[in-house]
């Protein structure tokens, strides 16, 4: 291939990659989606103090026994399903 034509390639995906960026900002605006993350925020932020003042937790775990999978909010020596004594593993942590 010639030089031309790499060069020609090249500035065309440039241009396609600026009209994108241009076309995505658009949309976003257009459809408020950075207004919809900002609320989003401000409502778990709201929340989580409401969690607060009633005397809660705001971060929340969830444990899977090693046995069978089950899924429990409690770390506890036995699994509240099978039973068996296998401590839980954390699998996710929410909060902060």
């Amino acid at each position: 291939m010639s030089d031309a034509v790499l060069v020609s390639i090249g500035v065309g995906i440039a241009i396609f990659f600026a009209v994108f960026l241009i076309l995505r900002e658009l949309m976003c605006w257009y459809y408020k989606i950075n207004e919809r993350v900002a609320l989003q925020k401000e409502t778990n932020r709201l929340l989580k103090i409401m969690i607060l003042n009633q005397g809660g937790d705001v971060t929340a775990k969830e444990y899977t026994c090693k046995s069978c999978g089950f899924i429990s909010n409690k770390n506890s020596e036995h699994c509240p399903k099978c039973g068996k004594n296998d401590k839980g593993k954390l699998k996710t942590e929410i909060g902060n």
